[in-house]
């Protein structure tokens, strides 16, 4: 079943990836030389369930990655590939099928292959989360010569509005090589590191620097950053310090499972709390992308 629908621009000739298995394969591949590099291609999205309707983990385990994972791109014949349904859209369908339980090694790969065109499907989406957290940032006080860190930072969309607004110090994380790689383009980052923040992540490649801000722009979701790693952050912020984190509220209810259900989050702020992190504003936005909202989170370092 397709669920979403994407462009994919090649960076060379040589990173061409023909996925037809049929007689028409080396026709294909033959032409496709022939073009000029950097030129746009398309592919599809396919979700692949198994027998049972979900792919398990003991089923993806035995394959190499990509039969591992639910997610496979496909050829479309350039120009009649159907519309793109992308942004925040595509992992709701994709929870559809999976029922929540989208691995992070599944996210990443997402992102991989989506990264050479991210930039264009959020602006097709008039996303506007990087305004919202600029809008925080200058609601709290926090100045341009701040210490910002943008965790799930993508393609850079969040530092490049920063930058722009004036901030100097922005370091950046994300799972995803190919969206570090675009981020890196825009060379606003002082600092990019490749890694998937989990409760067990060992934060010491980001060195003994602390911030005045960590930032969290469609991250702090399911198959993204999940609230137990929270508490590894704490020791990343300056006395004062804030956690801001946005995300879209179209995120089917049934899927905000576990620590992102109502009961466990609220569990969690306490215990943060009590370690000196606390839940200071919660709440909804405006025009998170399109006319749909988004939910936010503020929480203050006091220990």
């Amino acid at each position: 079943m397709s669920i979403y629908f994407a462009r994919e621009c090649l960076r060379s000739t040589s990173e061409l990836v023909v996925i037809s298995k049929n007689s028409m394969e080396s026709q294909a591949t033959t032409v496709a030389r022939e073009r000029t590099t950097k030129q746009q291609d398309c592919f599809k999205f396919e979700y692949r369930p198994t027998d049972s309707g979900m792919t398990t983990e003991s089923s993806r385990a035995s394959m190499d990655e990509d039969a591992r994972s639910p997610i496979r791109k496909v050829r479309i014949t350039p120009g009649k590939s159907e519309t793109n349904e992308l942004a925040q859209g595509c992992f709701e369908d994709l929870w559809k099928h999976m029922g929540g339980n989208l691995t992070l090694e599944e996210t990443r790969r997402y992102y991989d292959l989506m990264a050479c065109h991210f930039d264009e499907e959020m602006a097709d989406q008039q996303y506007n989360g990087p305004q919202i957290i600029l809008e925080k940032l200058t609601d709290l006080g926090v100045t341009k010569e701040a210490r910002i860190l943008d965790i799930g930072c993508g393609t850079g969309l969040l530092g490049k509005a920063m930058s722009n607004e004036g901030f100097a110090w922005i370091d950046g994380i994300d799972m995803s090589e190919e969206m570090l790689r675009q981020a890196e383009k825009k060379a606003v980052y002082t600092k990019t590191t490749l890694l998937a923040i989990e409760p067990a992540t060992d934060l010491t490649p980001l060195g003994d620097v602390q911030y005045d801000a960590i930032c969290m722009l469609s991250s702090f979701q399911p198959g993204h950053v999940s609230p137990l790693a929270l508490d590894g952050l704490i020791a990343l912020l300056k006395p004062g310090g804030r956690v801001i984190w946005v995300r879209s509220s179209s995120i089917p209810a049934k899927h905000m499972t576990g620590p992102f259900q109502k009961e466990e989050w609220e569990k969690i702020k306490n215990d943060l709390a009590a370690k000196g992190l606390k839940a200071e504003d919660e709440g909804t936005v405006e025009r998170f992308n399109r006319d749909k909202p988004g939910v936010f989170g503020i929480f203050t370092k006091y220990k």
